[in-house]
């Protein structure tokens, strides 16, 4: 059995009927972020078989997507794709391939292989001037995650409410290896949309009603450095809400605003959206960035009790 999707793997490349001119620098930019139809236009990567490695690609994974959504009558919109470098030297996140490149020009957007990124598709259906429903995609070497929560409008920050909102490739939990389950599950997520929402949304406003003091932060800063330490060093936990970087920023942050401004920092709602600006591209690996995400909400339900 072959452990590896990617180990004897096949660069496919299809000639596109109408070349997009732009060129991508992942030397100069963490970050690259791309549309859907440019996205179709970067290199595939399929098993010696001749099948996607994960038996889908990553823009056909987006289409499924928009195409029950749009099967189900749902209004939505399809956000920009980040896609970033990372993972093992032998099988980086992006790969640029020269011999595309004398076809296509240097650092042509044909040119380059993309192993990792992350996306969202908005449901536009139900947004309020806070927040709107967002379904999370990522694609990465490890496997594919898809997730369910809110986009917070201001920030543009990811709030996915508990481990019952993620499906995933791999792991332990919510593991589903097969694709159209996925879009199937997915359509039950869109369809009970409402119902999702108004759960997130009632989290949200627990949150706001309850007042932080700056010894509670610290306790609230402990926490997290002890899921981290457990992560870590201790090798009991799966995943954590911030890194170790990330906690000394945000407690950097925190005692800024509660010297300079404390209300920027006096509820639970402000604190958790100032955790989760780290959970973006180029803040957090991509791998990393819907665990996590869950992890921190998934403590913060449980050491507040907010899903009452």
């Amino acid at each position: 059995m072959n452990l590896n999707p990617f180990k004897k793997q096949t660069i496919m490349t299809t000639e596109p009927t109408e070349v997009i001119a732009r060129t991508l620098d992942f030397e100069v930019n963490k970050v690259e972020t791309l549309q859907i139809e440019e996205l179709v236009q970067t290199a595939s990567e399929r098993n010696s078989g001749g099948t996607p490695v994960f038996g889908v690609e990553h823009h056909e994974l987006f289409s499924m997507l928009m195409g029950k959504m749009s099967h189900l009558g749902i209004d939505y919109e399809v956000q920009p794709i980040y896609a970033a470098d990372g993972g093992a030297k032998s099988l980086p996140g992006v790969m640029r391939l020269p011999y595309l490149e004398n076809k296509y020009g240097e650092r042509a957007l044909q040119s380059w292989l993309i192993r990792r990124i992350i996306g969202a598709i908005h449901l536009r259906y139900g947004e309020n001037n806070e927040s709107i429903g967002s379904i999370g995609i990522s694609f990465h070497q490890q496997g594919i995650q898809i997730s369910y929560g809110q986009m917070i409008k201001l920030c543009a920050n990811m709030c996915i409410m508990g481990t019952r909102n993620v499906i995933s490739t791999y792991g332990d939990d919510n593991k589903i290896t097969s694709i159209d389950k996925m879009i199937e599950v997915v359509g039950d997520w869109v369809q009970d949309h409402q119902v999702k929402r108004d759960r997130d949304l009632r989290i949200f406003e627990n949150m706001k009603q309850i007042p932080m003091s700056y010894p509670q932060t610290a306790e609230l800063i402990g926490d997290m450095n002890i899921m981290r330490v457990n992560r870590d060093i201790l090798r009991t936990g799966k995943n954590y809400a911030l890194n170790q970087g990330q906690i000394s920023q945000f407690t950097e942050k925190y005692v800024k605003a509660y010297r300079n401004n404390p209300e920027d920092a006096d509820n639970l709602w402000k604190l958790y959206n100032m955790a989760t600006e780290f959970h973006k591209p180029g803040e957090t690996e991509i791998t990393q960035i819907i665990p996590n995400n869950v992890t921190l909400s998934d403590f913060m339900i449980k050491k507040f009790q907010l899903d009452n």
